[in-house]
């Protein structure tokens, strides 16, 4: 079952990883641009046809209440943290086309729009009245939306974003991705040159890495569970020498009963095949199951049905197993002379 689940994990979860990237999907960012910069920044960038998203001024700042409450004491669980640090604020005339209104509406002047799990998580709802502190102001924002965001597209995302009524008089610095491609390297260069005071995040060479990463650390899981294998394999082997001289005792009996050197063979083939299926389907089973909780609890990923495994998976014990037992079943149907009783 080990080796069926390190093969579905190579295949299900580093193919599903890389199919969830939009092939459009930005792998640059550039941050810390300034207001005045960023016009001319954007410019040079289209002018060389570069796909990028908007660019979002970024401020840094604290959920600190909720309808008047600490905001800390609204969690409902573990799983967001926004209210334990500083979160990526930002402003904008409309909502990203990228992200999914799930409720509410933008319009009002001195609005936000929530992130729907960051909502979940705080259980927020329209008409809430939040408090956030930016560069030492109180900023009072009411939920006016609350969105879906997917995460996956590599898009500047955010949890809360606010009407520009609000903060856009508040200073800070923005941010704006987009796909390079290796004919853009000589020009990005240039850009950095022009504009040193602009971070840039390439991710390419990352992302690169990352699956490099995650292959080896396969293929090292696969070589344990290959050892893990062999030494079942050296066990079972093992254990079923250790019984031989019972089951020849076994044999004989039925040998005494009349029965046949070929019906006992095959009834010691269909007893050990028989083991050998029963183990191969609750593998399979076994593996897809814990395969499709991996993808869906762990990566928040579609998981599937494998039927070819199910197929695949109990021959190729049955074959293992046969190739183990061969000698054993042949040593077990040599007669037992009486002197070894």
């Amino acid at each position: 079952m080990l080796l069926a689940i390190v093969w579905l994990v190579r295949t299900d979860l580093l193919q599903d990883w890389q199919s969830t990237l939009p092939p459009d999907a930005p792998n640059a960012f550039a941050i810390n641009i300034a207001p005045y910069e960023v016009e001319n920044y954007l410019s040079q960038i289209d002018e060389q046809g570069i796909n990028r998203s908007e660019a979002y001024p970024i401020m840094r700042g604290r959920l600190s209440e909720i309808n008047g409450e600490n905001a800390r004491e609204r969690e409902t669980n573990g799983d967001t943290d926004a209210t334990r640090r500083e979160l990526n604020l930002t402003w904008a005339q409309g909502l990203p086309v990228h992200n999914e209104v799930l409720s509410g509406d933008w319009g009002r002047p001195d609005g936000v729009s929530v992130e729907s799990e960051v909502a979940e998580a705080l259980n927020l709802k329209l008409g809430d009245t939040l408090v956030f502190v930016i560069n030492s102001q109180r900023i009072e924002a009411v939920v006016n939306s609350i969105r879906k965001v997917e995460w996956r597209e590599m898009k500047p995302n955010f949890y809360f974003i606010f009407a520009p009524e609000l903060v856009a008089e508040i200073p800070g610095a923005y941010m704006v991705s987009y796909r390079l491609e290796d004919k853009d390297d000589a020009f990005i260069q240039q850009l950095s040159a022009s504009f040193p005071t602009v971070s840039l995040l390439d991710i390419r060479k990352m992302g690169v890495k990352i699956q490099q990463l995650l292959e080896q650390i396969v293929w090292s899981i696969t070589v344990l569970a290959v050892l893990g294998v062999i030494a079942g394999l050296l066990l079972i082997f093992t254990l079923l020498r250790l019984s031989i001289a019972q089951r020849q005792m076994e044999i004989r009996l039925y040998r005494t009963l009349g029965a046949s050197k070929k019906r006992i063979s095959t009834t010691l083939w269909c007893e050990y095949g028989l083991m050998a299926l029963i183990a191969g389907i609750i593998a399979s089973i076994g593996a897809d199951a814990s395969v499709a909780g991996l993808l869906h609890f762990g990566f928040d990923l579609s998981p599937r049905i494998h039927p070819q495994l199910w197929f695949v998976l109990p021959i190729l014990t049955f074959v293992v197993l046969a190739l183990v037992v061969n000698s054993l079943i042949r040593q077990l149907l040599i007669p037992v002379k009486n002197s070894a009783l």
